[in-house]
């Protein structure tokens, strides 16, 4: 047999003293006369056997080398102890920053996991890069003299950046230089450290970093809790900085990887190959032996680490679910894992040293799998704190030899590169682990089954353990027997240290020189197999033409990337059963007649692809990035529903762009469940087709989509392309929520009908793409004409002048009362419908109170529908009749958008005790929670808030809570435990007990509708009725011991009282178009306490008759009902207030046109606005006087200034209250 070596530029006819250099060891060789031969057409000197002298010196040498560097190791053991505690305070404080800044919570997460990212892409790319690094330092050191003082100085700026972006920035910065030093750094270890002593020396590496963590955990938990953040990341970036220069002073890299005194420094090109290199691993090793090795070496890693991270991940959770642990209990045995894993580290190395590398692995799975085999029937959580323990002895056991037994495949010259291989494996199995046994939870409803999941990935890495015939330790020894004396012009030549390196490394075999005794392998017992001789042979390595894809290739591609993002965006939204999945949204375009939502999502998204196409000019970048990005913004989209149950809207990216925390900021403090599981979920997804694009793109010949023979030309001809895409995908978005355009008319045409009460229902119908887009510029109001700064400072000082003449004769403040907005839920009398009468009066105290106090009927934009548009009219005095027909809702299209979004509950923030809200249903519906605060609601009470939820009552069959439950918990707000709170305030309350349904919901139901027309009413349409009816009658007594607990407070309350609209149930009335506003009408009445000092009621209807002060109150529109409250408490106006006050006596009724079907939300109902007088006939405003028609236009251009316009009147003081 035969052993080759390299030597190329060496001359013959020279016979100085040559240095034989293994690693770690140097033996002196005395010159020998060498003969010249040629091979290959090289000229190159033989080579000797040593002498037994030098054989014995090889031995001694080798023993030696044998033994552990501690002091080199601890060093470099102290720069992982550095690089472990850092990311440990990273990932402990960071997160609290993040939150500090307003950063919603899902968005956190994608920040913490860039380090994932950089796991994946940075790390082994640095890794492979340092193989090929040479400075006067060495290889690896470079990078942490680079990286780790720049990371220190990113801890602190963390710490100190005063906001969003400069936090985010320097995150991102961190995780980065991280990632760039980390895999150099380990790889310092088997270039320091003989072939034997490497187990045991990653034991000290392993031990040195566990102790890190611990001391950033406790140490820096201590330096947080008493000196903040910034302390605390100084000391951290403090041992950062002195890891580094500990390396520096004590790790001496071997001379051939340090340049020599005025030697350039060898940096190599980073180009798409290392790129390639570093996310699909390629060694060009020596025999199939070696290849077949690495495969199995990567799959065993990446087989472990699934199965140990599974248990890692749903320990806590196994413990808690299945068990029956408290979190704190669970999390104990947590503890002695990490125990067992600190004092077992360097046991475990020495393990691996004394029997064997493979052995040990293998010994710790086959344990661990007898270990973990009872665990799914026995299930007792005594044993948990030693199954921890042991696990973790046997966890050592494999962790701490696999990164030497990785290393020594690829030999000296490759030890970065199988480092970062080795992070690779192990990264991806902890990547893709806890997501695939999410799914086998799920299925299967426990956790325990993550022992048998466990066992499955440890089984089959042991399967694949014998197919491994590398990686065991080289014996210098061994090596040394064939110390040969080169002849060489110079002792340092690069080239023959690093034939002689690989020669006494037991590297694989080289062609180029024989040697006329074999080289004994590594630890090797038995013979070698003899070998052909083709030492006369010269193998030359062709590389394959790869030939380019067809163009078809690349439709279908593109087809199928694009559909991947549309699914991809839908399955952020599929939260609830019943309604549309990812797969019924693309299977209803060939079910469904007409419905073509997800063809119209999938132009959409295509119009993304091809923008991102042409700029790049790569296909499969292109086409990786759009699933990156549908991948994020899919998480991100999940995370807000699973946390405020709606999807992202234009204005959360605008905020959030503005440093913002966007509409996502409730995500801070309200992580949602299975949060996790969902971000694992879209990672596999995502890291599956990166996969699919990596492997394309390497059997893909074509380097560019679009050949560019003239780069210039070609560059602006894919630019204006690029471009022309991006115009398209605006123009559609800025016409698409406009009635009448071009955009709205081609999504109607695939079927699009908004859902703008429920966004999330809105994204699952029509689509999250097309859902989003139909709100990024919805058409608000026309600019009304003689719009300008001057024409509303005119408005401003006419109304002031009102104001304060109105104010001459009046003495009362709105804000000396509590005052208590109730919408109530389809409240009206069903005695007034055209056709029907009542067996019995459902509301006779509302009847005999609306006698005795400001009351009347108000005309009402909706029918069966529409309660959050009338909501609005009645917060903000503005009216739906002055918007353009696309604004439909103004809760999901305009006030989200709205840089000034003044409402009447801010007179209570600013002179009084603030203003909250009281709405017993999901909080999400028509986005009030972010309208609410956008408003300046202090509080808003939803149903899954304690002071509804504790006491909440449905009553008999109804789904909806009741009215009384509203109505204490307004009493609770203001007279918490029987002692009123302090200051006035203002109170909405939107109830729920009579919406729609009327399914026969309650029992010792005494009402009986019929018809008065002679038709006889149909037994749903009476059934309905009847429903109705008694809802109406348990809301009418409700109020009246609602009112009678208010009248009995000292302290003065208000309560502003009106139905947003009719119920959809009247279907023979609804038939006749005359009856449309008797549909559009509901009941309301403003009614005061007696300690107001306005007394309207003693709450049963026998108290002081009270005469209203406005005289027009029979008819009126929920837009005036705050002018109409300060009437009645005779309280000062601001001019805003002065304005609606005489536009009220003008115009006592407005809205939008009106339909008699339930309110739709593609659009206002096409037709002429309603315009109602005091006695509630409808009048033409074209006709009306002068004076109203000033009036109007006023109005218009008031209403344009503070949703479409400029804001000027924000400056003028147009809203605000006389002083007290």
């Amino acid at each position: 047999m035969q052993t080759r070596l390299v030597a190329t530029g060496i001359s013959a006819g020279e016979t100085p003293a040559a240095t034989v250099q293994a690693p770690f060891v140097s033996v002196a060789a005395p010159a020998l006369p060498a003969r010249p031969r040629i091979i290959g057409g090289l000229r190159i000197p033989d080579v000797h056997l040593a002498t037994p002298r030098q054989r014995h010196a090889g031995r001694t040498a080798a023993a030696a080398g044998r033994r552990l560097d501690a002091a080199q190791t601890f060093s470099i053991g102290f720069g992982m102890l550095a690089i472990a505690a850092a990311w440990a305070m990273y990932n402990a404080f960071v997160p609290l920053k993040l939150k500090d800044l307003a950063i919603p919570t899902a968005i956190v997460g994608i920040i913490m996991g860039i380090d994932n990212i950089c796991g994946f892409t940075i790390q082994p790319l640095c890794g492979i890069l340092s193989d090929k690094v040479r400075t006067r330092w060495g290889r690896r050191l470079p990078f942490a003299l680079f990286a780790i003082p720049l990371a220190a100085l990113c801890l602190i700026a963390i710490a100190a950046a005063p906001n969003a972006p400069l936090t985010i920035a320097a995150v991102v910065a961190y995780a980065v230089l991280m990632s760039t030093c980390r895999a150099p750094v380990v790889a310092l270890m088997p270039d320091v450290t003989a072939s034997p002593a490497r187990s045991k020396a990653n034991g000290i590496i392993n031990l040195m970093g566990s102790i890190g963590n611990v001391l950033a955990l406790g140490g820096g938990s201590l330096l947080y809790r008493r000196y903040g953040m910034g302390v605390t990341f100084v000391a951290g970036a403090f041992v950062m900085v002195a890891a580094v220069a500990a390396l520096t002073r004590l790790v001496h890299e071997p001379a051939e990887f340090r340049t020599r005194p005025g030697q350039k420094p060898v940096l190599p090109f980073v180009g798409w190959r290392e790129f390639r290199d570093a996310a699909v691993p390629r060694v060009d090793l020596a025999d199939a032996d070696c290849r077949r090795s690495f495969r199995m070496m990567l799959l065993i890693l990446f087989l472990y680490t699934m199965g140990s991270s599974a248990i890692e991940t749903y320990f806590t959770l196994y413990a808690t679910h299945d068990l029956g642990m408290d979190a704190a209990a669970a999390s104990g045995g947590l503890v002695w894992f990490a125990v067992s894993g600190i004092l077992f580290a360097i046991p475990a190395g020495w393990l691996g040293t004394r029997f064997g590398r493979k052995r040990t692995m293998s010994a710790g799975l086959a344990l661990a799998i007898a270990a973990l085999a009872p665990m799914p029937w026995v299930g007792a959580a005594a044993m948990l704190p030693y199954l921890a323990f042991a696990f973790g002895i046997l966890w050592m056991m494999v962790l701490v030899n696999a990164l030497p037994w990785a290393t020594e495949l690829g030999g000296v010259e490759r030890t970065g590169t199988m480092t970062a291989y080795y992070y690779l494996a192990t990264s991806g199995g902890a990547a893709v682990s806890p997501a695939l046994f999410g799914l086998v939870q799920q299925a299967t409803g426990s956790y325990r089954w993550m022992f048998l999941y466990a066992i499955a990935g440890f089984a089959l890495a042991l399967a694949c353990m014998p197919f491994v015939s590398k990686g065991e330790a080289t014996d210098a020894a061994a090596a040394l027997r064939t110390t040969a004396t080169l002849t060489s012009p110079s002792v340092t030549s690069p080239s023959v240290t690093s034939a002689q390196t690989m020669l006494m490394a037991g590297a694989a075999t080289l062609p180029g020189i024989p040697v006329r005794r074999h080289v004994h392998t590594p630890l090797r017992t038995r013979p070698r197999r003899p070998q052909a001789d083709t030492s006369s042979s010269v193998k030359h390595t062709v590389k394959r033409a790869r030939t380019p894809f067809p163009w078809w290739a690349y439709a279908i591609a593109f087809t199928l990337f694009a559909t991947a993002a549309v699914l991809m965006l839908q399955w952020s939204v599929m939260i609830v059963r019943g309604r549309t999945t990812p797969w019924e949204f693309l299977a209803k375009t060939v079910t469904t007649p007409g419905q073509f939502q997800f063809l119209l999502n999938l132009l959409v998204v295509s119009l993304v692809y091809m923008t991102l196409v042409f700029a790049i000019n790569r296909f499969w970048i292109a086409s990786g990035l759009l699933t990156v990005i549908a991948g994020v913004i899919a998480v991100l989209e999940r995370m807000k529903v699973l946390v405020r149950s709606e999807t992202i809207r234009p204005t959360d990216i605008t905020l959030m762009a503005s440093g913002g925390a966007g509409g996502m900021g409730d995500t801070v403090t309200n992580t949602p469940a299975g949060s996790g599981t969902a971000i694992a979920q879209m990672s596999v997804t995502v890291v599956l087709l990166l996969a699919v694009c990596a492997l394309a793109a390497w059997f893909d010949g074509r380097r560019s989509l679009i050949a560019t023979p003239r780069r210039f030309i070609g560059r602006i001809r894919r630019g204006v392309a690029a471009v022309l895409c991006a115009a398209m995908l605006v123009a559609f978005s800025a016409d698409l929520g406009t009635t009448g355009s071009w955009a709205n008319g081609f999504a109607t045409a695939f079927g699009d009908k908004a859902k703008l009460w429920d966004s999330i229902e809105d994204a699952q119908s029509n689509g999250v793409a097309v859902g989003f887009l139909r709100l990024t510029r919805p058409k608000v109001m026309d600019e009304p004409a003689g719009y300008s700064q001057a024409a509303m400072r005119r408005i401003a000082q006419r109304y002031a002048r009102q104001a304060a003449a109105i104010n001459a004769g009046r003495s009362a403040d709105l804000t000396d009362s509590t005052v208590i907005m109730i919408l109530s839920e389809s409240f009206s009398d069903p005695t007034r419908v055209p056709g029907i009468t009542l067996n019995h009066d459902p509301m006779p105290f509302i009847r005999s109170l609306k006698r005795h106090t400001t009351s009347g009927l108000m005309l009402s934009s909706g029918y069966g529908g529409g309660t959050a548009n009338l909501e609005f009219q009645a917060l903000t005095g503005l009216s739906m009749a002055n918007f353009n027909a696309s604004l439909s809702s103004p809760y999901q299209q305009l006030v989200p958008q709205m840089g000034w979004a003044p409402s009447f509950n801010q007179i209570w923030n600013k002179d009084a005790a603030g203003s909250e809200a009281v709405h017993p249903y999901n909080p999400a519906l028509y986005s009030r929670t972010a309208n609410y605060r956008k408003f300046g609601f202090a509080k808003f009470y939803s149903q899954d808030d304690p002071l509804i939820a504790d006491h909440a009552q449905r009553i008999d069959r109804s789904h909806y809570i009741s009215d009384k439950t509203s109505y204490d918990t307004v009493l609770r707000l203001i007279d918490p435990d029987g002692t009123p709170s302090a200051g006035n305030r203002f109170i909405q309350l939107v109830t729920m007990q009579n919406h729609m349904g009327y399914e026969n919901w309650y029992d010792r139901n005494q009402f009986k509708a019929s018809s008065t027309n002679g038709t006889r009413l149909g037994d749903d349409e009476a059934m309905h009725i009847n429903t109705y009816a008694k809802g109406m009658s348990i809301t009418d007594q409700s109020t009246k011991a609602f009112l009678e607990a208010l009248d009995r407070m000292d302290r003065p309350v208000t309560v502003i009282f009106y139905g947003d609209h009719l119920p959809s149930i009247y279907k023979h009335a609804s038939a006749d178009d005359r009856n449309s506003i008797p549909l559009h009408e509901t009941d309301y009445f403003i009614w005061s306490n007696k300690a107001t000092g306005r007394t309207g009621s003693d709450a049963s209807a026998a108290g002081s008759p009270h005469a209203s002060a406005d005289n027009d109150a029979a008819y009126t529109s929920p837009n005036y009902l705050m002018a109409q409250t300060a009437e009645h408490l005779n309280a000062r106006v601001s001019p805003y207030l002065a304005f609606l006050t005489a536009m009220h006596h003008a115009a006592p009724a407005m809205e939008p046109p009106v339909v008699n079907v339930t309110q739709g939300w593609t659009r206002i109902p096409a037709g002429t606005p309603l315009y109602l007088d005091a006695s509630g006939r409808q009048f033409d405003p074209a006709k009306a006087p002068e004076a109203t028609r000033r009036l109007l236009d006023d109005y218009r251009l008031i209403q344009y200034d503070i949703t479409a316009g400029h804001g000027y009147l924000r400056q003028l003081g147009f809203m605000d209250m006389p002083n007290k």
